[in-house]
């Protein structure tokens, strides 16, 4: 009998401490620094200011989302979440928190990244493992297999299904890999919620830096506009340009550049591309003449060989008279009739 009244002590104990740890973990699900300041300062050594960007991921966002994983995303892991925008002196920072399910309890990690959503940093916000497992994860050499990288290429680290890793990670013990694997799933789910929930504001981070790079930071940027006017679809139309060859137009986007009192503008163009088996999103920075600056391949999805092409349009103007023998080069043309319409 004392040992069923025993038994029954020690679950109630049991029961009511696993709902204190589950009551402990219900902030964390909100995905925000606990001190924003001294935790962005220890990613961010030269951190100057921040902006938190708070959003609930809404039913449309999770279909997004779900899509854009290779692996099942637990319903309770989208709730709120805190994007915070770190401007420092190498310019726009974003840190997202996220909070993973593990074996000895949540893992908290604050993901460092860029505008175009590639890692740059991590570090751990809560890690229940033994010291050596942590410390090896916060090696150079294991960084370096996140740091820079594409989602492509942070989803080649896994199995098709998503839920193991791939051979011949030789940089990770056996012993940290159970762990490895939750913190590349972390890193895409990172990757995916930043894109699908703040689009807009990591792409206007995007344009803004891009802007400040070719005309200086002095340079007056306009709002985001869809640039397809009547009288840009009759310009299109006289270049035989009745449907674009590259890009979905209801979805490209454009930001006027004006340099000092010059009336001549440059642009920032946003543009889905779609030519044969490659589809990415790419940035264009045109001068007031027309001229290409800069094509990004923002998340660099395109194949080398397309993207050699594009490459190769840098520094030319491309006007209506001119014979365009590719599908990089009649984007081209589209984007320089938009830079020179109103």
């Amino acid at each position: 009998m004392n040992f069923k009244i025993r038994d029954v002590v020690l679950l109630a104990i049991f029961a009511l401490s696993s709902q204190g740890e589950a009551l402990a973990q219900q902030p964390e699900a909100f995905c925000a620094l606990r001190d924003p300041d001294r935790e962005l300062r220890l990613l961010i050594p030269d951190y100057v200011d921040r902006t938190s960007w708070v959003r609930t991921i809404s039913k449309s966002h999770r279909v997004e989302i779900e899509d854009g994983v290779p692996f099942d995303i637990h319903f309770d892991e989208l709730g709120q979440h805190t994007v915070y925008k770190v401007t420092s002196a190498k310019g726009t920072r974003l840190v997202h928190v996220r909070s993973e399910a593990f074996n000895w309890g949540l893992v908290r990690v604050a993901w460092l990244m860029n505008s175009d959503l590639e890692i740059l940093d991590y570090r751990f916000q809560r890690c229940r493992v033994r010291k050596a497992v942590k410390e090896e994860l916060l090696t150079k050499e294991v960084k370096a297999l996140f740091a820079n990288k594409s989602m492509k290429a942070l989803q080649a680290l896994l199995t098709e299904d998503g839920e193991s890793l791939r051979g011949g990670l030789e940089r990770v013990s056996a012993e940290a890999r159970e762990l490895f694997l939750v913190l590349t799933q972390s890193a895409i789910k990172t990757m995916v919620v930043t894109d699908v929930g703040w689009r807009k504001e990591v792409r206007q981070e995007r344009v803004k830096e891009l802007a400040a790079a070719h005309f200086g930071r002095g340079a007056s940027l306009g709002r985001e506009t869809s640039p397809y006017t009547q009288e840009v679809e009759r310009m299109l139309s006289t270049a035989d340009l009745q449907e674009s060859v590259a890009f979905d137009r209801e979805k490209v986007l454009r930001w006027r550049v004006r340099l000092g009192d010059e009336s001549a503008l440059a642009g920032v163009y946003f543009t889905p591309w779609s030519v044969g088996g490659d589809e990415a999103r790419l940035f264009w920075v045109l001068d007031a003449e027309g001229r290409v600056l800069e094509i990004v391949d923002s998340g660099r999805m395109l194949s080398p060989a397309v993207k050699a092409s594009l490459d190769g349009l840098i520094g030319r103007v491309f006007k209506g008279d001119e014979t365009c023998s590719t599908a990089c080069e009649l984007a081209a043309l589209e984007l320089s009739i938009l830079n020179d319409s109103d």
